[in-house]
């Protein structure tokens, strides 16, 4: 087996969500198989934290701060990572937010938060990377993230999982469009993986954080997995590096479900 396909040596890599959990674990990885990383993020700090301590092991980072609601910052960045190092190899458009809510409580803001995050958020991500990989005629991988929320009813995640799955059918489709300019266009979609947007579901109904509450909930999700144990952020990383290099050049359309078993379609 010829491990340098899995190397991202010479190649340029944007990932959205990128100051934190998976989006930040995907980076440290890219990052340490060679790949420049331009880390974007809602959250200026947080990404250049995470940029600095890249650039600190000798790889190349640079943090943006952009809105993957808006067209116009995620167009800005991609251009900017052009700019940079002239090309773009890999978009990873990771950027979430999970908000447990019944549907009788749902109201509009709510719903088009959700909306504009997640799956406009992936849109914007994948049209501009194909439009710069085209323009400069580089073979490129678009990584979208789905949740394994999309293939089982959970209370409380009906807008949530709506948008995973609106994402999977959006990245079939666009895995169609861009194949024959040898653009490949996958899915990850994660089970539970223990990261800072996970630990809401150990919140007790005063505000304040039971580590009795979370470890309950853990479990919970444990018996439900083929494997008796949830995700970590390198589970996600590992996946994202898979299809982000030459080791899945012949894969595109697909949904890699990194979740244990809790689901398996």
């Amino acid at each position: 087996m010829d491990l340098e396909q899995f190397s991202l040596k010479g190649r340029t890599a944007v990932v959205t969500g990128g100051a934190s959990g998976l989006g930040e674990a995907i980076a440290r990885r890219f990052a340490a198989q060679g790949a420049h990383v331009f880390i974007l993020d809602r959250n200026g700090e947080g990404a250049e934290a995470v940029a600095s301590s890249l650039r600190g092991n000798g790889s190349g980072a640079d943090a943006v701060v952009a809105d993957v609601t808006d067209e116009a910052s995620i167009k800005a960045a991609t251009d900017l990572a052009v700019s940079r190092t002239g090309r773009l190899d890999v978009m990873v458009n990771m950027a979430g937010i999970a908000v447990t809510r019944r549907i009788v409580d749902l109201d509009e803001a709510l719903i088009d938060n959700l909306y504009a995050i997640h799956l406009k958020g992936t849109i914007w991500g994948a049209k501009h990377a194909i439009r710069v990989m085209t323009e400069l005629g580089i073979p490129g991988s678009i990584i979208n993230c789905a949740s394994a929320a999309m293939d089982q009813a959970a209370e409380g995640l009906s807008i949530y999982s709506a948008m995973k799955a609106a994402i999977a059918t959006f990245t079939r489709t666009a895995a169609r469009e861009a194949g024959k300019l040898n653009i490949r266009c996958n899915v990850i979609s994660p089970g539970l993986i223990v990261t800072a947007m996970t630990q809401r579901h150990g919140v007790e109904e005063n505000g304040q954080f039971s580590e009795a509450k979370m470890a309950a909930f853990i479990d919970g999700v444990k018996k439900f997995n083929a494997l008796d144990r949830v995700g970590e952020v390198d589970d996600i990383a590992n996946a994202a590096l898979y299809l982000a290099t030459d080791a899945s050049k012949y894969v595109t359309g697909q949904i890699l479900r990194v979740n244990g078993g809790l689901s398996m379609v």
